[in-house]
C-alpha cells in the first residue's frame, strides 16, 4: 500500500482505570471529575482511547451487564460524541463470560484480530496513523501475557504508516518498581518479544494502564506511556497504589510528523506533566566544561552527560567496587547529590530528590563496555527520565524502583571527574576520563 498522505495532527485523549460502574462506589466522583475536565477540552479530541478496567467487574454476568449499563448510560455519557476505543484488562475480561459480554458491549469495535481474538484485539487506520489495541488480559492465554505473532503481521502490512502507536493494558517495562509478573506487568519473555517488534517497526509509543500511575519510560528509542489515573484506589495488598508521587488524571496527546506531545491533567484542569517525544537534538545547547566547574540552572528541562574513556588498558586488580565517573555535590550541604559510576561494569546514576530526601538509584540492567557514554536526565520523565543513550543514539531509561518525581533535585554546583569530592576513598576510575555536560534550561 502507498503511504498515507500527511494529515492536520491528531488530537487524543488516554485515559484508564477507574474500575467505576457501582452507583455511588468509591470511584465514581473522581471518574466525573475527570470525564468533565475531558470533555472541557479545547480543542476537542478526535479520539478517546480508554486504556482498561472500565468497570469494577470480576462478578458473576448479571452484576458485570448491570456494571456496564451503568458505566456506558451514565458515568461515560459525556464521552458521546466522540469516536471511542477500548481495551480489554484483567476487570473487564477475566474468563470466557465477560469476553463474551465485552464483545457484546462494544459491538461496534473493529473485527479484525485473530479469530480467538475477535473483538478483543483489533487495529484502527486513522489517515496516516495505525492504532494496534491488544489484548494482553485473555483467558486463553492468562493475564498478563500477550502472544506476538499476530502483531507482527499487522505492524508488516502497515510498515508504510508513518505513525504507529500500540496498546495494551499491562506494561512491558516495570513501572515504579511494580516488577512481579504477570501481576503486574508482562511476561519478560514474551514482553521482550513484543518489544522487539514496536522497535523493528518504529512504533512511536507502546500505551498502557494497570499500575496506578502516570509514568513514561523508554527502550531503545521507543516511549512506554502508563496512564491509569481515572479514579482507581486499588493497589497492592489492598494499600493505596498511588501514594503521595501519583495524581489521579488523563492526558491529553497532540500527534503529528511523528512527534507525539503529552499532557498529564488531573481531575482539577491543572496540567502536571508534559512531555514531547522523540526528544529532540541537543542543538544551541549550553555546554558546562565539567572541570571548569560548571553551574546548573534550575529549573532544568534536560541535562545530559557525556564520557569518553580515554585509557582503560591499565585498570587490573584491586579496582574499587563503585568506580565514579562524575560526582556532583555542594561541599555544606551532605553528601553528594548526583554521582554516575559503574559497578560490576553495569551504570549506576545515584540522585537526591529533594533537599533533604533520600537517594534514588538507577542502573542498566545490561553491562556497558563502551568508550563513550551518555546520559540525559529529563524530569519532566518522572523515574524513566533517567536515561542511557546507545551509538544509534536510541534512549533507554535505566532500571529503578524509584516513584517519587524528579521536579525537586538538588542540582549541585561543584563537580569531580574521575572520583568522588574527597579523592581516591571515592571510588577513583581506573581510566582517563573526559567528560561534559549540557543542559537545556
Amino acid at each position: 500500500m502507498g503511504s498515507p498522505a500527511a494529515t492536520s495532527p491528531h488530537r487524543f485523549v488516554l485515559v484508564g482505570d477507574c474500575c467505576s460502574g457501582i452507583p455511588g462506589g468509591p470511584h465514581e466522583a473522581t471518574f466525573a471529575a475527570i470525564g468533565a475536565q475531558i470533555a472541557a477540552l479545547d480543542p476537542a479530541p478526535d479520539f478517546i482511547c480508554f486504556l482498561g478496567d472500565h468497570i469494577d467487574g470480576l462478578t458473576d454476568e448479571p452484576a458485570l451487564r448491570a456494571q456496564w449499563r451503568y458505566w456506558l448510560e451514565k458515568e461515560f455519557a459525556w464521552a458521546r460524541p466522540y469516536p471511542a476505543y477500548h481495551l480489554t484488562s484483567n476487570h473487564n475480561t477475566y474468563d470466557e463470560m465477560s469476553e463474551r459480554v465485552f464483545r457484546q458491549t462494544f459491538p461496534d469495535l473493529p473485527r479484525n484480530g485473530p479469530p480467538h481474538d475477535r473483538g478483543l484485539s483489533y487495529y484502527v487506520l486513522r489517515d496516516d496513523l495505525l492504532l494496534v489495541f491488544t489484548n494482553s488480559a485473555t483467558s486463553r492465554l492468562g493475564p498478563g501475557r500477550v502472544e506476538t505473532e499476530w502483531l507482527a503481521e499487522v505492524l508488516e502490512r502497515h510498515r508504510s504508516v508513518p505513525q504507529k502507536l500500540v496498546f495494551g493494558h499491562y506494561p512491558i517495562l516495570p513501572v515504579n518498581g511494580y516488577a512481579t509478573y504477570p501481576r503486574w506487568r508482562i511476561e519478560p519473555k514474551a514482553g521482550e518479544r513484543f518489544w522487539n517488534l514496536l522497535v523493528e517497526n518504529d512504533v512511536l509509543s507502546y500505551v498502557c494502564s494497570h499500575v496506578i500511575a502516570f509514568d513514561t519510560r523508554a527502550k531503545d528509542g521507543v516511549l512506554q506511556i502508563c496512564s491509569a489515573g481515572a479514579g482507581t484506589r486499588y493497589g497492592p495488598d489492598g494499600s493505596f497504589m498511588r501514594g503521595r508521587s501519583q495524581f489521579f488524571h488523563f492526558v491529553a496527546c497532540e500527534l503529528a510528523g511523528g512527534k507525539l506531545t503529552a499532557t498529564a491533567i488531573d481531575e482539577t484542569g491543572t496540567a502536571r506533566r508534559r512531555i514531547g517525544w522523540p526528544i529532540e537534538a541537543l542543538e544551541g545547547r549550553q555546554d558546562l566544561a565539567a572541570r571548569s566547574p560548571p553551574v546548573i540552572a534550575g529549573p532544568v528541562e534536560r541535562l545530559r552527560f557525556e564520557a569518553k574513556i580515554i585509557d582503560e588498558s591499565h585498570a587490573g586488580r584491586g579496582r574499587p567496587a563503585r568506580e565514579t565517573i562524575l560526582c556532583g555535590f555542594d561541599p555544606d550541604e551532605g553528601p553528594p547529590t548526583i554521582c554516575i559510576g559503574r559497578e560490576a561494569g553495569h551504570l549506576v546514576v545515584e540522585l537526591t530528590l529533594a533537599p533533604g530526601g533520600h537517594v534514588g538509584r538507577w542502573t542498566t540492567d545490561f553491562p556497558v563496555d563502551s568508550a563513550s557514554i551518555a546520559i540525559e536526565i529529563v524530569p519532566a520523565m518522572g523515574p524513566g527520565g533517567v536515561m542511557v543513550l546507545d551509538p544509534a543514539g536510541r534512549r533507554s531509561s535505566l532500571a529503578s524502583s524509584v516513584a517519587e518525581p524528579l521536579d525537586h533535585i538538588r542540582w549541585p554546583q561543584c563537580w569531580t571527574v574521575g572520583h568522588g569530592p574527597s579523592g581516591i576513598e571515592d571510588g577513583r576510575f581506573p581510566a582517563k576520563v573526559e567528560a561534559s555536560l549540557s543542559q537545556v534550561p
